[in-house]
């Protein structure tokens, strides 16, 4: 299961992907600031959330799409294992 995980740990979303997503954020903040509403503040709230929301879906996307970086890297400590194993075995 770790090899599994190991070997599909590349990068999943290319260049072209990265940059529609871009400019599909960008648009849907566009669109949103074209909404007319009586009160400021909850227009100001609302573009907020917004953001927010998409400033976390990248975050997630810029995460996962580097597996042996961040909190949730892969580390090899299973690896190092196996190789203080085989050194093991071999002195033997």
């Amino acid at each position: 299961m770790r090899r599994n995980r190991i070997e599909n740990a590349v990068s999943f979303v290319g260049k072209p992907m990265w940059g529609a997503l871009v400019l599909s954020a960008l648009f849907l903040t566009l669109f949103s600031a074209f909404f007319k509403t009586k009160n400021i503040r909850i227009h100001a709230v609302m573009m907020a959330l917004e953001g927010g929301s998409l400033g976390v879906m990248f975050f997630l996307l810029v995460l996962f799409d580097n597996p042996f970086a961040g909190p949730s890297a892969i580390q090899p400590t299973s690896f190092q294992k196996t190789i203080d194993s085989i050194a093991i075995l071999q002195k033997h």
